[in-house]
């Protein structure tokens, strides 16, 4: 169903927005006001039901003069995604997740990145993450802040930078992506998890780009997480996992080794966390064998690797 239609000048870029939505009917709204009040607003908003369930469209309501929605079999959210950008016809696309929002001056002064260095294909910004019932707190962990990088008029190879560490601090809401940049780039619908990732470092590999300092998006997050799932964690793990065999020619062999050892910490941290020392021992030793002198990897060896044994000589005793 078509809303809105806008008409461009020839000295204002034309920008699209992106939202995917599955069951978002009680934060949509939050999202695309956040869009709307933009000091810069957008001239394209590209909300893409996946296949919603809740009273989606009466959320919507409001903004029926300012959207455009389109409707598809839930497909999931990279699909959702690759459905807005065969749409968009914008110069400049962004992305926006239904339970995301973005600062008022979010658009604006990214255009005025662009517009001080013409060459750069893609401008991110820092997050916040926001909790139920909590304000909102900076997203990076403090050897982020401590080393803020600012990559500009220059392309990323995975063989000369690391691209992983880049693509680290990208957030599905934070960039302003030239439409030139992701021809030919689409998310890959085959992974539940890390689809975001997997489309960035294709991007960022040939992409020239600007981080920005300023936190202009916030990342809400949800209160019933599913990361105490084994069954989670397990698949995050090898999506991640994945994503480093997907994208080797970009990363090298080094980057793929440091991405795979970085997923086999994730899996046993996560273990450990959740009391399940052996499966965190079994990862912990994945991450030895591809990074020998990581002293995190030893870490949780040594944390994990008494209480394995105790629970193993314990099972075995009961």
């Amino acid at each position: 169903m078509l809303y809105w239609t806008f008409v461009g000048t020839s000295n204002r870029p034309l920008i699209t927005v992106i939202i995917p939505v599955y069951q978002g009917a009680g934060t949509i709204a939050r999202a695309v006001r956040s869009v709307l009040e933009q000091t810069r607003p957008p001239d394209e908003i590209l909300v893409v039901d996946d296949g919603s369930k809740d009273d989606l469209a009466g959320a919507l309501r409001p903004f029926s003069s300012s959207v455009t929605v389109i409707t598809q079999p839930n497909g999931g959210v990279g699909s959702a995604r690759n459905c807005g950008m065969e749409r968009a016809r914008g110069e400049y696309i962004a992305f926006l997740d239904a339970d995301d929002y973005w600062a008022p001056a979010k658009v604006e002064r990214q255009l005025e990145v662009f517009r001080a260095h013409p060459n750069l294909d893609v401008v991110s910004c820092r997050w916040l993450h926001e909790w139920p019932g909590a304000s909102p707190r900076p997203a990076e962990r403090r050897r982020f802040a401590q080393r803020r990088r600012h990559y500009m008029d220059r392309p990323l190879v995975g063989s000369e930078e690391n691209l992983s560490e880049l693509v680290d601090r990208l957030c599905m809401c934070t960039p302003l992506v030239k439409r030139e940049a992701v021809d030919g780039v689409r998310f890959c619908p085959g992974l539940q998890t890390h689809q975001d990732r997997d489309f960035w470092l294709r991007v960022c590999a040939r992409a020239r780009l600007h981080l920005m300092s300023e936190a202009l998006a916030t990342l809400c997050l949800g209160a019933n997480s599913l990361s105490r799932d084994p069954a989670y964690l397990d698949r995050n793990c090898r999506n991640l996992l994945t994503v480093a065999e997907r994208n080797a020619e970009v990363l090298g062999v080094r980057g793929v080794r440091r991405d795979r050892a970085a997923a086999y910490h994730k899996w046993a941290r996560g273990h450990l966390h959740e009391g399940r020392p052996r499966a965190a021992l079994k990862s912990a030793l994945s991450e030895v064998a591809l990074d020998p002198v990581s002293p995190r990897a030893w870490w949780i060896v040594l944390r994990a690797a008494p209480r394995a044994i105790f629970d193993s000589g314990h099972a075995g005793g009961s």
